[in-house]
């Protein structure tokens, strides 16, 4: 997932499209809102001025989503 973070860091998306394709790529659906809000909340924590901070920030994301009760049992 190393590359595809820094990809998205890269083309510069907003934290909403990322949020979006991580639970598209996991769960093979869209974050309600809810989710959309928690994970924002969180990825806004991010230092903007830094990649690498942003990129963490993805990555953590993406393992909070695999380690969901809803990708352990349904996929």
């Amino acid at each position: 997932m190393d590359f595809v973070a820094v990809k998205w860091v890269g083309d510069n998306l907003s934290n909403s499209m990322i949020i979006e394709r991580v639970f598209l790529r996991a769960l093979s659906r869209k974050p309600n809102a809810d989710e959309l809000s928690r994970f924002l909340k969180i990825m806004a924590e991010a230092d903007p001025k830094d990649p690498k901070s942003k990129q963490e920030s993805i990555e953590d994301l993406v393992w909070a989503v695999l380690t969901s009760k809803e990708f352990v049992f349904n996929h």
